[in-house]
């Protein structure tokens, strides 16, 4: 019989027991979950979690759980997996304890602990991953696969160091290339560099490393060295957002200002940055004389950053939002924007002058009255450099 058609039969068998599993033909209590592990090794992972979940095998075992916890996790359903562990966890306690092979002789603990590392990864729960891939069993965390593993989630957690020592003993092109990374956030960067030169010699047509390399020469402060390890990455393929942003952020510290806005807006049509950008999105703009112009997706985006996260701007990127809004001539937008500003410095000249200019532009004369007088009153000689406001709705000359 040939290959094709014994698969063939095999699945149907399973369908058959799937479906008259429940009968006195099923003889032994472990086929059920034995015809699941065979369905998820074919590839059939929503029959294997239908099975699993009907016969509620995932209740009984770890065994049973691993098995529809690995299927949930092929077929895109996490956080389902993670949930199913979690209820498992809080009734056994297995997961509790450190998943050694003598609590589990078949190993299963251990196999259900990998996957719910696995998992967590996937959430980017890193520090949850990194306790589960730390009491896996030693004959289990030896094998570099999944040493390589926790050395991720250790790196993603932000330990350097341990990640460090994690890849140091495993010889593959992955390993350093993940080793380089670790190098710059342990504070090694000139030996990131080390590690990316010999990635380079080992694979000269590989680019995956270049952007490591460009982060531990910005570290190092080498210029030079940064904006050719990015020109090169460029010229192999396209840069991902992520990649946009970090470049963009070493062009400003380059001073290439103008090459950097550009880079910023092309992220800003597809994406809100991080607001570790915000700086040098403000160093661009603020250095790039037509940029007010221009910057319409800079404003946008502070904007929205602002509204999602009020707590982390600080006094310079709100001053630089209520800017950009004058620039296209958004003043009653830069109001509200102008009055956060001396709500914070309240004893600001050139905030009140900013506000000034808002209200006089949304035709808000006045409450620019009232601020005139304020600022008159507290002796500030600054609106003399205003020159003669006029409101055309009242006719009325106010010079200062």
């Amino acid at each position: 019989m040939q290959e094709g058609g014994k698969s063939s039969l095999l699945l149907r068998a399973c369908q058959l027991v799937h479906q008259y599993g429940n009968s006195p033909m099923c003889v032994s209590p472990e086929l059920p979950l034995e015809i699941a592990e065979f369905l998820r090794h074919a590839g059939e992972n929503q029959m294997a979690i239908s099975l699993i979940m009907n016969k509620g095998l995932h209740k009984t075992s770890a065994k049973g759980l691993s098995c529809l916890a690995e299927s949930l996790r092929d077929t895109n359903q996490t956080q389902l997996a993670m949930s199913q562990i979690e209820e498992w966890s809080d009734n056994n306690g297995l997961l509790m304890e450190k998943a050694l092979s003598s609590a589990s002789p078949d190993g299963s603990s251990a196999r259900l602990r990998l996957v719910a590392a696995r998992c967590a990864m996937d959430v980017k729960k890193y520090d949850l991953a990194r306790e589960h891939y730390s009491q896996l069993p030693p004959d289990k965390l030896s094998a570099r696969g999944i040493q390589f593993e926790m050395a991720s989630a250790t790196l993603a957690a932000g330990d350097g160091e341990g990640a460090v020592r994690l890849l140091r003993p495993i010889d593959t092109f992955e390993a350093k290339k993940l080793l380089a990374e670790a190098y710059i956030l342990a504070g090694q960067a000139a030996k990131s560099i080390a590690v990316c030169k010999n990635l380079s010699e080992e694979n000269s047509n590989g680019v995956s490393h270049l952007a490591t390399l460009a982060r531990a020469c910005y570290a190092t402060g080498n210029k030079e060295e940064c904006l050719a390890s990015w020109s090169q990455l460029a010229d192999r393929r396209p840069l991902s957002l992520d990649e946009c942003v970090v470049y963009a952020s070493h062009l400003v510290w380059m001073d290439h200002c103008r090459e950097a806005l550009s880079v910023f807006e092309h992220c800003l049509t597809h994406s809100l940055l991080p607001e570790t950008a915000n700086g040098a999105l403000i160093s661009a703009v603020t250095s790039v004389p037509d940029s007010g112009e221009r910057s319409a997706a800079y404003v946008h985006h502070l904007i929205r950053q602002s509204q999602k996260f009020p707590e982390k701007f600080d006094l310079a990127t709100h001053e630089a939002v209520a800017r950009g809004l004058m620039r296209q001539r958004r003043f009653s937008e830069a109001v509200p924007r102008a009055k956060l500003l001396l709500l914070i410095a309240p004893d600001s000249s050139v905030h009140q002058l900013l506000l000034l200019d808002a209200l006089h532009g949304a035709g808000m004369y006045e409450e620019a009255q009232g601020l005139i007088g304020t600022m008159l009153s507290s002796g500030a000689t600054a609106p003399f450099e205003m020159g003669i406001r006029t409101a055309p709705k009242t006719g009325v000359e106010t010079k200062l």
